[in-house]
Formats: C-alpha cells, structure tokens, sequence
C-alpha cells in the first residue's frame, strides 16, 4: 500500500529545499509554516496542500501553472511567490513570509473591543481595500481570477503600525483558476470559495470572471465597515441561498456616520448579475471615495467611544458557536465568522434633520467650486488623497509628505519645496539646499515627483526610453544602465533604477537613489520618480510601493 503523503512536519525537517522554523496556520485545505529557504537563507512562508488535493493529476497540473502565472504578476500588493511544485507526493507553495496579520485576526481584534463592534474606521477600510482593490484589477489583467478573496487571504503587515499605513499583500493566488478554464472544482457538487463571500455564480457553477471576485470584494468590506459579513444565515445551505436571492442588506442600518451612497456602491458590487457590478475594483474603490467626500465621515481613535451604533442582532446558532475564521497565508481555512447576539432595535433609527442640511450644506459647497484643498480622512495618521492637486496625476501619499508644484512638475515629499529643482534641473544650488536638509533631518529626503508632457514620445525600445531621461538636465552627466519594461496603474512602459550623482559635490548627499518610471499615456508622456538616499531606499519600499499602486494617470 503506498504511504499517504505529509504535510504535518516538525521543526528542523526539509522540504524540497525548505526547512520548517515553525508553524503558522492550518485551514480546511492547506497548513502553513515559517520555513527558511536553504539555498538564498531568507525565511517564507511554506504552505503545504491537503494529500486529497495532490491525489487529482487534474489538480497538480493547474496549480503549479496557476502558480507561475501569479508569480508573474508584478504587482505590490499581491504576495510574492518564490516557488512551487510537488515534492515527497506534497503540493508546495514558498512565499514572502509577511510579519503581521491577516484582516480576519484584525476584525476578530476589533470584535473585543467594546465600542467597535468588530468595524474599521473609513481611513482604515480605505487604505487596505484600495490596495486590495489594486491588487484584483492587475490579476484580472493577465487573465487570474482569485475565486475566494476574503478576510484571511488579505495580509497586513506590521501588526504594530497604524492600520492605515500598513501594506497590504493579497494572497492564496496559487488556488485560483485562469478565467477561461473550466468553472468549479475537480470535483462535482463542491466550488472553490468561502461561503461568507461567494458570488452567486460560483454556486450556480457558471463561469467565474473578475466580477466575481468584485462581489466577494464586496462582502469582505460590508464586513470590515459592519463588523459582520453581509448574509449570516444559521446554515450553510440558507447563507448560500441568501447570496442568491435575498435583499442586499445596507451599511447604514449599521453606522450612522456613514452616508446612503455606500450602501448604493457597495449594493451595486454584491449584485446577484455580475452584469451589474461594476466592471473594476478599482470602480468601487473610485465610487466610494465620491459617495465619502460628500460627507467626511466621523473617525474616533480606537481608546475613544465609536460614532457607529451597535448592529442589529444576529439569531443565535444553533448548538455551539461556530470558530472564527483562520488563515493566516492563506490556509484555506472554511470556518464561518463567528456570531455576536445584540438587540435590535424595533425601528432603524432616522438621522436628524441637522445632519440632512449638514449634507446639503456640504454639496453647496462643492457645486461652488469653493472646497479645493485635498482631503484627507483623518488627522491620526491616515494617508491623503491628492484630489486635484498633481492634475492630472492622482494619487494617496502619507500625511506628511507635503504638495511642491514647480515648472511643469509637482513633488510629494516631506522636504522643502525647492528641492524640486534636483530633478528638474540639477542646479548647484538645489544640491547645496539638500545636503542642508539631510544634515538636519536626512529621514526627511524621500519622496515623489511627477512630470507630464502632453508630447507623446516613442519610447518602444528601452534605448529611446533611455534617451528620454537623459534628455533631462539632472541626469545628462550621471551614467545611466538600461530601462526595463514596468507597467503603472495598467499602463506600460519602462522603468530605470539608478544614483543621481551631484556634479558638484561638497559633501553629502554626494547621490541621490531614484526609480525612474516612463510611461506612454494616450495624451502624452507621463514621469515618475522615486527618490531617497541611497541607505534609506530599500526602508521606503512599502511606503513606495503603496503610492505606486494608487497612482492614476491620464488615460483621455
């Protein structure tokens, strides 16, 4: 009789080429280990598949070529993947190991905590689902669908930081199918999903498309502004139903700090017709920033009584409370979120007349053009919006990074304005002003700078993409390597790494560490750059990474 493969190992034991640390998760259809990879000395996160997964040839097949395929996807937000195969008769997946928590473990947090009721804070929920949302929009791109996106596939790292600065990574990638494969499992009658967040399609067993993934979406962020997912039912099979035929339920019978528009947008992404969901992540995410700018909503920090009114009940299960969710990596955990008893109010309580004319104030305002400064979503550390300010450039930045406009340019970064000039022009001056500012405070030479030409320009080759940059007075005397084909907000083009040497160097910074990101718009010719000191590059790569993956660009 052949030996069952297995996933359960101990410490110190090797596979193919990992050594297990310790262990993390285990789910419904995969455990999860802190591994170091033997070969490069870096540790992952080693997950190791079910033994009834590996025994479909069906199965294996598809998820090392799923794999490689998300693998390929350079996308900040969606988890690294460094291999994957079968060893020992065990399916395998290494991966960034991510120091912190998955969103189910934050919610649960939340759960405990009296005035919170499980819910994120508009900043907070903001943050993470516009990387989430980042991360879907370039999957769907190259043809992945995620068919489970929920609470424990979305990592935050840094359990420490404030939640709107923490990076998020979209995981569980290896578990997905192209969009033009076949629906379903392997197997009849069972789906790959989580019950709280499938989309009506994925129970009916028609194909699977990136508005699938939209509508789970949108169950994971009813919950997170909530604190329950959207149909919590006391079985399986009535939660199932629920997804396919009841109401949508709205946020604002939950929160009153939150304005009607959510629940049309967040309405609108649970549709049971995909046909009617919208046709992007990145349109939720757009739709909701409008619906919120009309009525900033009210944040309280963590410590501090909560604007939001505690939900309306849940039915007590049945015999014992269900577990709550647990994934960390992605295990592929199943169990249902847990349920909470609260009482319900005889009728939704009506927002005050004050409010109605508070809104009505609000969009006078806007209609008069009179609202222009950016807005920002909270004062305790939330990143900003920039709204109107680097048109027709839009992105999110930290709150200290502050608006520089200059000739044809605009810089984000928490540095004098006239800094600006290092990239513009080199002058001399500009030089001696940063040496200045890293002398004083060398934290604060980092950033961003933004330029857009309304020239288009051939940059087919990376040799014409190399001559576009030189052209720049900056960096006519500093060597340059060769640009290597990148894409920004769905747009391609090219990328350049390097040191922007000082001509006139009295000391330091005698260099400057930049990444150069040139990309072909319909209208014209957009530029990017990062920038840092060359020791402090690699500590701005989250912060770097994040902003990359908000920026949108002029597609007109």
């Amino acid at each position: 009789m052949p030996t069952q493969p297995r996933i359960t190992l101990e410490p110190g034991e090797e596979l193919a080429g990992y050594r297990i640390e310790s262990f993390i998760a285990r789910g419904g259809m995969a455990v999860v280990y802190l591994a170091r990879d033997l070969s490069l000395g870096r540790p992952v996160a080693l997950k190791l598949l079910a033994p009834e997964l590996t025994s479909h040839a069906n199965f294996r097949a598809r998820f090392v070529r799923e794999s490689e395929l998300a693998a390929s996807v350079d996308h900040p937000n969606i988890l690294p993947i460094y291999g994957a195969g079968e060893a020992d008769g065990v399916l395998y997946i290494a991966m960034r190991y991510v120091d912190g928590e998955d969103l189910g473990q934050l919610l649960n947090r939340r759960a405990q905590m009296p005035q919170r009721h499980g819910q994120l804070t508009v900043a907070e929920a903001m943050s993470l689902f516009t990387q989430a949302a980042g991360a879907l929009d370039a999957a769907h791109g190259v043809g992945l669908v995620h068919r489970d996106v929920k609470p424990g596939n979305i990592l935050l790292s840094g359990a420490d930081e404030p939640v709107p600065a923490r990076h998020v990574y979209l995981t569980d990638f290896g578990l997905t199918k192209r969009s033009a494969s076949l629906t379903g499992f392997t197997t009849a009658g069972h789906f790959l999903g989580t019950i709280a967040y499938v989309a009506p399609e994925q129970i009916a067993g028609r194909t699977a498309g990136g508005r699938t993934d939209i509508y789970s979406l949108g169950c994971v962020m009813f919950q997170a502004l909530t604190g329950q997912p959207p149909f919590v039912r006391d079985d399986d099979a009535a939660t199932l139903w629920a997804h396919m035929s009841a109401a949508r339920p709205k946020v604002s019978d939950y929160r009153d700090d939150l304005p009607h528009g959510v629940d049309t947008v967040l309405n609108r992404a649970m549709a049971p017709d995909p046909e009617e969901r919208q046709p992007s992540c990145r349109v939720v995410i757009e739709e909701l920033r409008q619906v919120l700018r009309v009525t900033p909503p009210i944040t309280v920090p963590e410590t501090s009584s909560a604007e939001s009114r505690t939900p309306p009940p849940i039915p007590p299960p049945p015999g014992p409370a269900p577990k709550p969710p647990s994934s960390d990596h992605g295990a592929g955990a199943e169990d249902p979120p847990s349920r909470r008893q609260r009482t319900r109010p005889h009728a939704p309580r009506r927002r005050p007349p004050r409010r109605v004319l508070a809104l009505l104030a609000a969009l006078i305002v806007l209609v008069a053009g009179v609202v222009t400064a950016v807005f920002t979503f909270q004062s305790d550390g939330s990143w900003v919006d920039t709204g109107t300010q680097a048109s027709p450039f839009r992105l999110e930045h930290p709150p200290n990074w502050t608006h520089h406009p200059g000739t044809g340019a605009v810089m984000y970064a928490d540095t004098p304005d006239h800094l600006i000039g290092i990239f513009t022009d080199g002058d001399k001056e500009q030089w001696q002003r940063a040496e200045k500012v890293v002398d004083e405070a060398p934290d604060k030479l980092a950033g961003i700078m933004l330029r857009y030409t309304e020239e288009p320009l051939n940059l087919s080759t990376s040799t014409q993409a190399a001559e576009v940059i030189r052209a720049i007075p900056a960096f006519r005397q500093t060597r340059l390597g060769n640009p290597v084909p990148d894409r920004v907000d769905g747009v391609t083009g090219w990328r350049l790494d390097g040191t922007l040497a000082n001509p006139n160097s009295t000391g330091t910074p005698d260099r400057i560490a930049y990444s150069y990101y040139l990309l072909s718009v319909p209208s014209g010719t957009a530029h990017l750059v990062f920038f840092a000191l060359p020791d402090r590059m690699e500590k701005q790569d989250d912060t770097f990474a994040r902003v990359r993956s908000t920026i949108q660009l002029p597609k007109d």
